[in-house]
């Protein structure tokens, strides 16, 4: 019989895995679009530039979040599960980028 500690490991660290790889997939389709927009729409408003600008830089900001998570996550405390019962500074980045930024990113 598995211990049911490893179970619940396993259990928080697919979901982990697979949904930060997804979003580094997306996100190469987003520096894509960011520099496909800046080369071919280079006559837009200014201010339409800036908000371009400042989601590419939220998005990376996040992707740098899911970086260091990812890193402390699956390299650093890979198989402590004590390490992985500890919450990081990103946790909570992440946390107010998806609650004050995303409201505004629908509401656009």
């Amino acid at each position: 019989m598995a211990d049911p500690i490893i179970d619940i490991v396993n259990i928080i660290v697919g979901p982990i895995f697979i949904g930060m790889l997804f979003f580094f997939l997306i996100y190469g389709g987003t520096i894509g679009q960011t520099i496909y927009y800046l080369r071919n729409y280079s006559q837009d408003r200014l201010s339409i530039k800036f908000l371009v600008a400042g989601l590419f830089l939220l998005d990376t900001a996040k992707a740098f979040g899911d970086g260091e998570m990812f890193w402390f996550y699956l390299i650093q405390n890979h198989g402590d599960v004590i390490g992985l019962s500890a919450i990081t500074v990103w946790v909570g980045v992440q946390n107010i980028l998806g609650v004050c930024f995303v409201p505004f990113w629908f509401s656009a």
